[in-house]
């Protein structure tokens, strides 16, 4: 008996499935939709929500600096970028003094750019908006090198603390200083301290030979290290300083 039902309910399902009904459009009717940003009647989800939204406004209009001209989103890194790294190069320093430079990856930051005039908490959320966090490699210079052909394959990364050239067959590799500018090739011996986010130190945007490497989490978000910095600092201006150089 048993068997028997089972064998009913499958052949009954089968049929079910097998036998429903196919629909088709036969007629189609124009029709005009008024849209409006206002309501008739009191919305009770909007009135709902409303003290939780009143809140977060107060929040994310606050003011942390004020910049006195646009920062610009650009390959290698533009304006925008380079305040980035230098943002998160200064909170990194902080805690180690060690960290030689701050590396991001372009796509990393969500916005192409931020106009002249206040920057408020929103912005920076806005640029930002993963929750990804600071974290500092110990790199090795061979390792370095590597990354370094691999932003330039991409057109050039954001970065702070040092000026890059490579040469377009990528086989030449400098580090310059942006305060003695001094040249020198990478050391293939030394361990480079680098801060980036937790994104790129696990692999992200094809950085798999990052992996393994020691990293450092700070447990900061890369967007509170940003307002941070920003807050110490009560105007910006626009550094288009180009510090990956293709040549």
């Amino acid at each position: 008996m048993h068997f028997a039902l089972r064998t009913l309910i499958i052949v009954g399902f089968t049929c079910l499935l097998s036998c429903k009904p196919a629909y088709y459009i036969v007629k189609q009717s124009p029709g005009i939709l008024t849209i409006s940003d206002t309501s008739k009647h009191n919305n009770p989800i909007d009135a709902y929500l409303k003290p939780f939204r009143d809140s977060l406004s107060t929040k994310m209009d606050v003011a942390v600096t004020f910049a006195e001209g646009p920062f610009v989103k650009e390959r290698p890194g533009g304006s925008l970028g380079n305040l980035f790294c230098d943002g998160i190069l200064s909170v990194a320093r902080q805690s180690d003094s060690t960290v030689m430079m701050a590396i991001s990856n372009f796509g990393g930051l969500r916005i192409n750019r931020w106009s002249e005039g206040p920057i408020l908490v929103r912005n920076v959320f806005e640029l930002m908006p993963f929750d990804n966090t600071l974290v500092i490699l110990d790199v090795p210079g061979t390792v370095l090198e590597q990354w370094i052909k691999h932003m330039a394959n991409m057109g050039g990364w954001p970065i702070a603390g040092t000026l890059v050239n490579v040469d377009t067959n990528k086989q030449l590799i400098q580090l310059q200083s942006l305060i003695t500018n001094e040249v020198q090739p990478i050391d293939p011996q030394k361990n480079y301290r680098i801060a980036t986010s937790d994104y790129i130190a696990n692999g992200g945007d094809r950085c798999d030979f990052l992996i393994s490497l020691k990293q450092s989490g700070s447990g900061l978000l890369l967007r509170d290290a940003l307002i941070q910095f920003l807050q110490g600092k009560k105007r910006i201006q626009p550094n288009t300083q180009k510090r990956f150089k293709l040549y």
